[in-house]
């Protein structure tokens, strides 16, 4: 039956509701949807004889390119039953929907935001980035550190021979800028009203802690949309920096709850409209710099399903490494996040505080966050407080190269004849881009009150490794590279006695390709 109704009209969609227990393995090739009534997201992975069922529905998606749905009645008030229902149901392959209550009314809970029906093209990063710091207290010895990174994200205090400093070394810098939660004392933005402020149950909402007593702001006003475009116009874009990090977005739309009380209907009725809010505010500040970078501070729990059309890039602050996958409501948020990313392009930066040269630490997190692609940062704490104004370079990759640009071909300049009797050219070889192993530091000790030996393991590489580099690290420019040496051997000379060094080795190969740092080892010279 199904076969003759698509066979009426091939360009018709024909969907079928139910049958995924056994229907489907005959209609699946009819189909282009599959509806999933009842959807039991609470079970997990739990039920082997469901998770079965689930792998032959995703796999007619495969096969045939049926769309699977899942739906489910949940009621409108239940907001942690539908966080849970969309998470779980996402991070399965399937596209949910919470039907509320009754088939006559429509649930917009977590409803993605359409892409417009003509964006702007988004013309892309300048080049790659594999690598950021963010440093919002920049000093001029802070910069020569901070050209070792492909982004840096500063304050827009930045001076101008700064900006121009780290972009001529080929640094794409973008200028952080607070949006829906600002300093009560010292609000960044000019010519704020009371309309602007978000207003609950007659009272201005506040975000106050010890060290950030803010306002939340309203983005679902117009003014106040329009008053952090125009300055991220003037005080950002026309001053030349690459792009714009926006800190906050989510706080208004994400945690409205731990800030006012309100009966859970009018509390996601406020949730929804302050997240279309932010998304809106997101998609103006790319309309007002469509060859700008986009990045925003969080909302990877919900506001990135609404902004993800319109970004480069999101930070993941505090990013829970040591969690690993033991949280199921964490596997979910970063697998949808890792989705999204490959959907709409976009890259996750991801940013953890370590005690300052706690460099084990910092070599986990920095593991576990690449090993889903996100490019990570660890920031020091600097005596105890969490702050953004010192440069870590442990552990940064070698900068992305810079593509040179074609050189521009004289109209008037006519080709040379191709002498077709010439012998074709041999085509040249593909270039070497394996990375050498990585060497692997088997002795570090201090020989007197001066001097320092190291020594590693020879590293191995397809082709051969030409040399080795030796980086220490320095007070003020972090991990700098100190000496380069052809032997498996080094020993660092003039230091000062009782004082502690550290240092990490790379192999390079004759293309330049670098191997992974050894881990970092610290010795203190003697007496």
């Amino acid at each position: 039956m199904l076969n003759q109704i698509k066979t009426l009209n091939s360009a018709k969609y024909v969907a079928q509701n139910n049958g995924w227990r056994e229907l489907k393995n005959h209609t699946g090739q009819y189909i282009d949807f599959l509806f999933w009534s009842g959807y039991q997201d609470e079970l997990g992975n739990s039920n082997e004889w469901l998770n079965n069922q689930r792998a032959e529905v995703l796999s007619l998606k495969n096969q045939y390119g049926v769309v699977p749905l899942a739906y489910k009645e949940i009621s409108p008030e239940n907001t942690a039953g539908m966080e849970q229902f969309y998470s779980t149901v996402k991070s399965q392959g399937l596209i949910p929907y919470a039907i509320p209550g009754v088939y006559t009314e429509i649930n917009t809970y977590d409803l993605p935001v359409t892409p417009p029906d003509n964006p702007a093209p988004n013309p892309g990063l300048p080049h790659a980035v594999n690598s950021f710091v963010i440093n919002l207290g920049v000093s001029d010895q802070h910069l020569e550190a901070m050209k070792k990174f492909d982004l840096a994200i500063v304050g827009p205090e930045i001076s101008d021979y700064q900006l121009k400093e780290l972009q001529s070394a080929g640094v794409q810098v973008i200028a952080y800028m607070a949006t829906t939660s600002i300093d009560q004392q010292y609000p960044y933005y000019q010519g704020i009203t009371d309309e602007d402020y978000l207003w609950v149950n007659g009272k201005k909402v506040a975000n106050s802690n010890d060290y950030m007593p803010d306002w939340l702001m309203d983005p679902r006003s117009t003014h106040f949309r329009k008053i952090v475009v125009d300055t991220i116009k003037k005080d950002v874009f026309d001053r030349g920096f690459d792009g714009v990090y926006l800190d906050t977005l989510n706080q208004a739309a994400e945690y409205i709850e731990f800030y006012v009380s309100l009966d859970p209907t009018s509390m996601a009725k406020l949730k929804s409209e302050l997240m279309a809010g932010s998304a809106q505010l997101a998609k103006e500040i790319r309309e007002a710099g469509p060859n700008k970078i986009l990045a925003h501070n969080n909302g990877w729990r919900e506001l990135v399903n609404h902004t993800a059309p319109y970004i480069d890039f999101i930070m993941w602050e505090g990013y829970q490494y040591e969690l690993g996958t033991s949280d199921e409501w964490l596997n979910q948020k970063r697998s949808n996040l890792i989705n999204l990313s490959q959907e709409y392009d976009f890259t996750v930066l991801a940013c953890r505080f370590f005690d300052y040269n706690d460099f084990a630490g910092v070599q986990e997190f920095y593991d576990i966050a690449r090993s889903y692609e996100f490019i990570p940062y660890s920031p020091w704490t600097t005596n105890g407080q969490l702050w953004y104004n010192n440069v870590n370079t442990y552990g940064v990759p070698p900068r992305s190269p810079i593509p040179e640009q074609p050189p521009v071909e004289d109209p008037g300049e006519e080709e040379p004849p191709v002498d077709e009797e010439d012998p074709p050219t041999e085509e040249e070889p593909a270039p070497d881009t394996e990375r050498p192993s990585s060497p692997r530091i088997t002795t570090a000790t201090a020989v007197n009150s001066n001097s320092i030996k190291l020594s590693w393991q020879k590293s191995t590489d397809n082709v051969s490794v030409d040399q080795y580099k030796i980086y220490r690290l320095d007070s003020t420019k972090g991990f700098i590279e100190h000496a380069t040496t052809t032997d498996t051997t080094f020993t660092d000379t003039n230091l000062s006695k009782r004082t502690v060094y550290y240092y990490y080795v790379v192999a390079v190969d004759a293309a330049g390709n670098q191997s992974l740092i050894t881990e970092v080892k610290s010795v203190q010279t003697k007496r």
